[in-house]
């Protein structure tokens, strides 16, 4: 079986493919993220994820399944407005949309702290270190992961501040590593979110 997992959003899009026979652990395929110009419309954002469709069919890889993190159903303090989890579950519909016209194939939608809880990664608070968060647990997990070793991670050069000139992995990593784990959650069976 070969799954796509999305981490969407509308600044950017992680993306990751996986394939398991069902009787061997999921393995890496292929991943990376997709930075939307911040200017564009939401629907003009998922014709990025139209271009992806189009790269996946050109590397003949057929799909059988696509996971995608199921959107925000309520506010945290600080992060999300009524009007940004509107804007997200508008944009996470069209993104769903696209998936199926590309593939014919209805996406399932994964809870991520249930998605990451059934993968056995711990991300809650009081594991956490100082300045650590859910993500950077998370993306610590599938740089470690077997089928991940030796991977390639993109990176970026800052070109301003104290740190200028510096190589550093590109933060939209995080998101890849999102996406892995939504990939992930596709192979387990009976999975009841």
């Amino acid at each position: 079986m070969i799954i796509l997992g999305l981490d969407v959003s509308t600044s950017t899009t992680g993306w990751c493919i996986t394939s398991s026979d069902g009787n061997t652990k999921a393995k890496f395929i292929d991943g990376g993220f997709i930075k939307h110009k911040s200017k564009l419309s939401l629907h003009e954002k998922a014709s990025d994820i139209t271009g992806l469709f189009d790269n996946i069919a050109n590397q003949k890889i057929t799909l059988d399944k696509i996971c995608i993190e199921e959107n925000l159903q309520s506010f945290r303090t600080g992060l999300s407005s009524a009007r940004t989890l509107m804007t997200l579950s508008r944009y996470n519909g069209i993104v769903s949309h696209e998936c199926w016209l590309a593939t014919r194939i209805v996406p399932v939608y994964y809870n991520v702290n249930k998605a990451r809880k059934a993968l056995g990664i711990d991300t809650r608070k009081k594991v956490r270190k100082p300045g650590e968060n859910a993500k950077d647990i998370v993306h610590a997990w599938v740089k470690n992961h077997e089928t991940m070793i030796g991977f390639s991670w993109p990176t970026k050069t800052l070109k301003g501040g104290p740190r200028s000139g510096m190589t550093i992995e590109d933060p939209c990593c995080k998101d890849l590593s999102d996406a892995f784990v939504m990939s992930l959650c596709g192979h387990i069976e009976h999975l009841d979110f």
